[in-house]
């Protein structure tokens, strides 16, 4: 999934260069892209599992939902966040498995 950057100031962008993760496909050919955190801006990584968290109507998290609420908490801690969203997830879900991993890394410059 690509990264997804959250400024300070709310706005969004999803950083679409690089390629496929790393050993899935061995001829992957990638880009390199930069780009630059100011104070209180967000990284994001994450897995597909979080997108795809299916409820038991089988209806996805999705991605618009998933960056709302990254928008919704980006003044708080990165620890806080995670644990936002690990939240967001179980409650989406409402003890429904999943089906897929789920991984979550936010950075933020302080």
């Amino acid at each position: 999934m690509p990264p997804i950057l959250v400024r300070a100031s709310g706005k969004t962008e999803i950083l679409e260069l690089g390629g496929p993760a790393l050993g899935i496909i061995s001829s992957a050919s990638y880009r390199e892209g930069r780009a630059s955190l100011a104070v209180g801006d967000l990284m994001v990584l994450y897995s597909d599992g979080v997108t795809e968290a299916t409820n038991a109507n089988f209806d996805e998290y999705g991605e618009e939902r998933f960056i709302e609420l990254l928008m919704q908490r980006r003044q708080e801690e990165a620890a806080a966040i995670v644990e936002a969203v690990s939240r967001a997830l179980s409650e989406f879900a409402a003890g429904f498995s999943p089906t897929d991993d789920i991984t979550l890394v936010v950075a933020k410059r302080l």
